[in-house]
């Protein structure tokens, strides 16, 4: 990965926690280090309520994003951990569009969902996702 990539990484990171910080006032978003490796997801919450700090985002902004694929190396990473409960969400960007979009399991957002769907990816806006996020009472 070249350098114009992994800022274009960081910047997007650095826009997600932003981003967070202000849809729930009170709480600490970072980027992680990128010395953590999987230790932490791209982006977390320091400081909030249970249910952010239990979100593993992993952002993701490309020509070609693939939440998918990046999907598939949160639960990697988020399995090599002691504590696996985690909700791991994929917030992504196509290069050159401005909409931020989520990917993430829906029993994430529905526990209740029937286990013949539970484990379907859905996607929506990060407007939405942040609307869903805060009417859950977990």
């Amino acid at each position: 990965m070249g350098k114009s990539q992994r800022v274009k990484g960081a910047t997007f990171e650095r826009l997600i926690a932003s981003k967070m910080r202000d849809a729930f006032p009170g709480t600490s978003w970072r980027r992680s280090r990128q010395s953590d490796g999987a230790a932490y997801s791209d982006v977390h919450c320091y400081e909030g309520p249970k249910k952010l700090r239990r979100l593993w985002l992993e952002a993701n902004h490309s020509n070609a994003p693939r939440p998918a694929v990046k999907m598939a190396q949160a639960m990697r990473d988020i399995g090599r951990l002691d504590d696996q409960d985690y909700h791991p969400v994929v917030v992504w960007r196509k290069t050159g569009c401005k909409a931020i979009n989520c990917t993430l399991w829906l029993a994430s957002i529905y526990p209740a969902a029937p286990s013949a769907i539970a484990w379907t990816l859905v996607t929506c806006e990060f407007d939405d996702f942040v609307n869903i996020i805060r009417s859950l009472r977990c």
